[in-house]
């Protein structure tokens, strides 16, 4: 009897196993990758938000350097792309205005890093309706998600520089990665707005003598700041335009990140407080009037003097 329920049992716990369905794990290891890139891409999209690099980005052991976009002329000797002025030149702003001779008018450059960014099309209308032109210092991998966006502020006439490709702190980069931050950016700004940029702002001002001297193979001007609005960090409308207005300067260049909604918020009231107060808005360039590749400018350590200096061995600095 005993061995009959038992025959029994076994029975049914045989046909119990045999009616489960099979597992495909393949399709469960793809919902797990699927699950994983979206999560990815998430994290990225936050970043990129904030103008920083996704920390799964690291450097390739040997990155290859960029070649010039097609129609650049070539440095001799080099293969870095020439920076001069001419058609598609970072400085090319607005030809139908004359700019202000800043040594007889009190002028002052508004400048944004890290976009393009979402609310940067928002600026751009703020900007136009002021009739004003700022410098926009672009992010390699935004301006590769954001092409269109890159596209309006070179079409509204603004000047666009370099920020590294993905907001990388250059002054900890060996001489191969540091290089290709600076022309992958160059020429990726090329590609998609026919801009050839001439000016490059290193994130958080951190520089030294490899840097600049990234800088002037490059081509590029090493542009910084002497007014710095904290809205990267204090993001309040209000507050980043009364900095703005209460530390204006003659020749003052004004720190602000166009990813940032309260500061384009902030800069309607901030124009018209500025020029209330005569101040000429103008590009970084037209502040500079001929900025050399190598050279840096608006040194953010000495906010009284507009600072010029060569590419040479004067240690490290870094900053907000």
């Amino acid at each position: 009897m005993h061995a009959r329920v038992l025959v029994l049992l076994l029975g049914l716990a045989l046909a119990a196993l045999l009616a489960t369905p099979a597992v495909d794990h393949g399709a469960s290891r793809a919902a797990g990758v699927a699950r994983t890139a979206t999560d990815a891409d998430d994290l990225a999209g936050d970043s990129a938000d904030a103008g920083v690099g996704t920390d799964a980005e690291t450097p390739p052991n040997q990155p290859q350097t960029p070649s010039p976009a097609a129609g650049d002329p070539v440095v001799p000797g080099s293969d870095t792309v020439d920076g001069s002025t001419g058609t598609g030149d970072s400085r090319r702003g607005d030809r139908r205005r004359k700019a202000p001779d800043c040594a007889k008018v009190r002028c002052m450059a508004l400048t944004f890093d890290d976009g393009p960014g979402l609310p940067t099309p928002r600026l751009l209308r703020v900007l136009r309706r002021h009739r004003v032109h700022a410098t926009f210092f672009l992010v390699g991998e935004m301006v590769d998600a954001r092409p269109d966006v890159a596209k309006q502020i070179a079409r509204a006439g603004h000047e666009i520089g370099v920020h590294s490709w993905n907001h990388a702190n250059l002054t900890t980069l060996g001489p191969k990665w540091l290089t290709w931050q600076l022309r992958a950016t160059k020429r990726k700004i090329r590609q998609v707005t026919g801009i050839r940029a001439t000016l490059s702002r290193p994130p958080y001002g951190a520089t030294n003598a490899a840097v600049l001297r990234a800088h002037r193979d490059a081509g590029l001007a090493e542009v910084l700041w002497n007014i710095d609005t904290s809205d990267w960090k204090i993001r309040n409308a209000p507050y980043i335009r009364t900095v703005a207005v209460q530390r204006a300067q003659r020749n003052g260049v004004v720190l602000m990140h166009d990813i940032r909604p309260t500061t384009v918020d902030a800069v309607d009231a901030m124009i018209r407080a500025l020029k209330r107060r005569g101040y000429r808005l103008v590009t970084t360039s037209e502040l500079i009037g001929d900025p050399q590749a190598g050279s840096s400018y608006f040194d953010w350590a000495t906010p009284k003097k507009v600072l010029t200096r060569q590419s040479r061995d004067r240690g490290s600095r870094s900053a907000r």
